[in-house]
């Protein structure tokens, strides 16, 4: 039988003006720190795919229902602006590149089959 499981209460994306690129966040409630535990997802505007900031994974912010969002909002505001995010950025244009290359290869290999 399958089951589910909540991964988070809030779920907001940002987006990184100019760049083509958001930020994903996804924070749930812990009952046990009182905290909202959130996790940042890189997300390539013109591509329906997540790509996980392993550095931004389960960042701990001390707020209410009512802040969460804004909460993030300055966080990931104050990382951008320090291009803490241009390594994922780099990352996933790399991983782009080497997929569209791949395509070449395979493409081109079942042609000249």
């Amino acid at each position: 039988m399958l089951r589910y499981e909540n991964i988070g209460t809030v779920c907001i994306k940002i987006d990184l003006h100019n760049r083509n690129y958001s930020v994903i966040a996804i924070a749930k409630w812990n009952k046990e720190t009182e905290k909202y535990m959130a996790t940042l997802y890189l997300k390539e505007n013109s591509v329906e795919l997540l790509d996980l900031m392993e550095k931004y994974k389960d960042v701990e912010f001390d707020s209410d229902s009512s802040s969460i969002r804004n909460n993030i909002l300055q966080e990931v505001s104050k990382l951008n602006d320090h291009d803490s995010f241009k390594y994922y950025m780099d990352r996933y244009d790399l991983e782009q590149k080497c997929f569209d290359r791949g395509l070449e290869i395979v493409t081109r290999e079942e042609l000249n089959k």
